[in-house]
């Protein structure tokens, strides 16, 4: 699908405690121009390509968001380019490429992730491009309001010119592997965060990742690292995930 001039591409989300939903798969969609939908009054339409939350007591589970292209053109009101919220869990976000403007970001992430239940593991985020405009985040991680501990795993993504590359909020109730990602191009003194900001060397100093590069990765423009880009042969094999990329290679 291909939508422009919305104020979400899709949605999912519960009205009641007796709404559940198990099995849910976003691929191949195309959403973008958001800002057709600012409006200066208030935050009554917060924008997202896709826009996720079970928070009526109804669950979501076993998520998988691949192959998308999501943005540019966010405007004001968005909160994330995928934004997902409440009791949901087992959700996969990979090999999807996130476009920003210059100065126009989600004020979440581009990649925006709240379990509220905190009681969950298996968020993985994987091989994503992510593509800023100099400001915002690129993913953006917090569990919480729960007493259980929320796991994210967050590899071999290419995270270019954003304010902050991974942002991991309420680290009290969630843990994080984060490992083979590039993050380039950030903003100093706020290239990442665990409970404030981190520097890569500070970063890397947490245990996060180890085999990362912060390597210009010299991309076409269509988005494909180039010979001589950072990304490649820099990440790690996930084929017991997927097997072919966003061009189905």
């Amino acid at each position: 699908n291909t939508m422009t001039n919305t104020n979400w591409g899709l949605r999912a989300g519960d009205r009641t405690s007796a709404s559940s939903l198990d099995t849910l798969t976003i691929d191949h969609n195309n959403a973008s121009q958001f800002a057709n939908w600012d409006d200066s009054l208030s935050n009554s339409f917060h924008h997202n390509g896709f826009f996720a939350w079970a928070e009526s007591g109804g669950m979501l589970r076993n998520v998988k968001i691949y192959d998308n292209k999501f943005g540019p053109a966010w405007g004001i009101h968005t909160t994330g380019g995928v934004f997902m919220s409440g009791d949901f869990g087992s959700t996969q976000v990979y090999n999807n490429l996130f476009l920003d403007n210059a100065n126009d970001a989600p004020s979440n992430g581009l990649i925006s992730l709240w379990p509220h239940s905190g009681a969950g593991t298996g968020y993985q985020v994987y091989n994503n491009t992510i593509i800023g405009g100099g400001v915002g985040r690129g993913v953006y991680l917090t569990g919480g309001n729960g007493t259980g501990v929320t796991t994210f795993t967050v590899k071999n993504n290419l995270i270019y010119d954003v304010g902050t590359a991974i942002a991991q909020f309420n680290p009290e109730s969630s843990t994080m592997v984060a490992d083979y990602n590039l993050g380039n191009s950030l903003k100093p003194s706020e290239e990442y965060y665990v409970a404030g900001f981190l520097s890569p060397a500070q970063w890397k100093a947490m245990g996060f990742d180890a085999h990362g590069t912060s390597g210009a990765p010299n991309r076409s423009g269509s988005y494909v690292p180039q010979s001589g880009s950072a990304a490649i042969d820099t990440g790690t094999s996930l084929s017991s995930v997927f097997t072919d990329d966003i061009a189905g290679t």
